[in-house]
């Protein structure tokens, strides 16, 4: 992107989250967020973020890049055990990822069907999660299609296990 794109969309998106954006000022708590209405943490992989205290630089999301569950969270379990990859956060990216074998298998399957019948799987992991400060704790959990699932409830009662 150019310089007028990045400044476009940083524009952009700034107008749209507005006084939801908790600034790269302090690393954030539930407690700190729900104190002050923050309800987004706007992570923008590219240098401009050091010129905004509303963007948190690049984190890194670790996924499994494969379309099994059970290699998914062998990998974020690994991930885990070696501690957080940066000083904030521990992202855990739910997701899982068709290769040409996946599909050449499964020619009538779409990703949605795909995350949606690993779901109550990856379900039973995310509720066995502790969230906090620990070094091992995730802070963060990225999905795919989680509107048809528990996964929002089970985050919230994850987040409030953390105010108790």
């Amino acid at each position: 992107m150019k310089l007028k794109q990045h400044l476009h969309l940083i524009d952009m998106l700034r107008g749209v989250f507005k006084d939801k954006l908790c600034p790269n000022t302090e690393t954030p708590s539930l407690s700190l967020c729900w104190r002050h209405g923050y309800q987004v943490i706007l992570s923008y992989d590219d240098d401009m973020s050091l010129a905004y205290a509303e963007l948190w630089p690049g984190i890194e999301y670790w996924w499994a890049d494969t379309p099994d569950p059970k290699d998914l969270l062998t990998y974020l379990e690994r991930q885990k055990r070696n501690g957080r990859p940066t000083d904030a956060f521990f992202v855990a990216g739910m997701n899982l990822t068709e290769d040409l074998r996946y599909v050449l298998q499964h020619p009538l399957q779409s990703m949605r069907s795909m995350t949606l019948r690993a779901c109550g799987y990856l379900l039973d992991w995310i509720r066995k999660q502790q969230p906090g400060p620990a070094s091992t704790a995730l802070n963060i959990i990225a999905a795919d299609f989680v509107g048809d699932t528990e996964f929002i409830h089970i985050v919230i009662a994850l987040n409030q296990s953390c105010i108790k």
